[in-house]
């Protein structure tokens, strides 16, 4: 089938062999109290819900990962981590899947889970055998723990119950170069590959780690710097510089090519998908899209917003959470209308 590129009349940016987990008697929460700074963030990156917690991390500071209620968008705390051997630098991502939050840690080359109800660190993973190599991008669900790891070029699998090892996702065939977004659903993972050269996003067994295919968007002379993947019933939405590509989750194939004027995407990057709605972060703003149609519904950019450099997104019921890096806040928004619940920072 020939892709559509939809056009306006006007013509026209969710992530283990001998285990040696480090354990509390070598781990230690610094703080564990609301920071007392005008915000609560430095840079925020990541973000992730789970029941009543919305988690941040923060890409600057003393590597901060922040907890904030879900309901009120209070902050709830502040952690400073700090292992026996020297600081936990560099907190990325962030996936929640029930009792568990894990924060890939590139400076220190391994990930941090953490009890979803205290904020306790139940174990940190730094095997060797789990080939850590700039770990980023992670993605939880059930038993499986997924990381990129962009530096490695490859994919770390770990059992989520135990922090083990199951397996290091490294074939030449994956075409794995520079991954930095990951997704999973109905037993596909998804990884994209944001090295210039590669310009492509893997699809992966979720259950064996084998290959199904790889799809280059460089056949498309528009579609250049893929960088975020989601996730819902059976579509997959991607990123790219200008545009967004909507996939079908069984075959691959390319259904939409989303680049119309009007949805004003300027080096889209984060993206979140429901059922109906698909919302994607753009420099200065976030373009809401109808699921079923890939039309637009709004474009969110009032000034009250704070979307100044907006980062990573999420949807969680009639909310939407969105970081931003420059203005060092998380913005709440309504998902059915739009509108803004509140300014976090």
């Amino acid at each position: 089938m020939t892709p559509r590129v939809r056009h306006s009349v006007i013509v026209t940016r969710v992530m283990f062999a001998l285990t040696l987990c480090v354990t509390l008697t070598a781990f230690a929460v610094l703080s564990a109290s609301a920071t007392t700074s005008s915000s609560p963030f430095n840079q925020p990156v990541s973000v992730a819900i789970g029941g009543s917690h919305v988690w941040v991390t923060n890409g600057s500071g003393l590597n901060l990962v922040t907890e904030l209620s879900a309901t009120s968008g209070t902050v709830t705390r502040s952690l400073k981590f700090h292992v026996a051997t020297g600081w936990l630098t560099g907190p990325g991502c962030i996936a929640v899947d029930g009792p568990h939050v894990w924060v890939t840690n590139a400076g220190y080359n391994g990930v941090v889970e953490l009890n979803a109800n205290n904020a306790s660190v139940i174990r940190i993973v730094t095997n060797r055998g789990d080939r850590f190599d700039g770990p980023y991008a992670i993605a939880a669900t059930g038993p499986h723990l997924w990381i990129a790891n962009q530096s490695g070029n490859s994919v770390t699998e770990l059992n989520a119950s135990n922090g083990s090892l199951v397996r290091v996702i490294t074939a030449h065939a994956d075409h794995l170069n520079f991954p930095s977004a990951l997704s999973v659903a109905g037993g596909h993972l998804w990884v994209v590959d944001s090295a210039a050269a590669a310009n492509s996003i893997t699809e992966l067994n979720a259950s064996t780690g084998s290959l199904v295919r790889v799809i280059h968007f460089s056949r498309f002379a528009t579609l250049l710097a893929t960088s975020a993947v989601a996730v819902a019933d059976s579509h997959v939405w991607v990123t790219t510089l200008h545009s967004v590509v909507e996939l079908n989750n069984s075959t691959g194939s390319v259904i939409h090519i989303i680049k119309a004027r009007v949805d004003a995407f300027n080096q889209p990057g984060g993206i979140a998908v429901s059922s109906y709605h698909v919302w994607v972060t753009n420099f200065s703003s976030v373009t809401e899209l109808n699921a079923s149609t890939g039309s637009l519904v709004r474009v969110i950019k009032a000034a009250s917003d704070e979307l100044h450099y907006p980062q990573e997104i999420v949807v969680s019921g009639n909310n939407i959470w969105v970081t931003d890096n420059t203005s060092n806040t998380v913005t709440e928004l309504n998902a059915s209308t739009g509108s803004l619940v509140r300014i976090i920072g």
